[in-house]
């Protein structure tokens, strides 16, 4: 599930960024990823 997780969120900066979105969603995006992706290797 954390994977698929990352993926979901990742896709979705990946659209923000490309969609020029404003900063605080590209940023809030972008925490939540780094979230993601810590709480993925320290359960690893």
């Amino acid at each position: 599930m954390a994977k698929r997780d990352i993926e979901r969120v990742r896709n979705k900066l990946n659209d923000l960024i490309k969609f020029g979105c404003s900063y605080e969603e590209i940023y809030n995006a972008s925490v939540e990823l780094d979230k993601l992706i810590i709480a993925f290797y320290k359960n690893k």
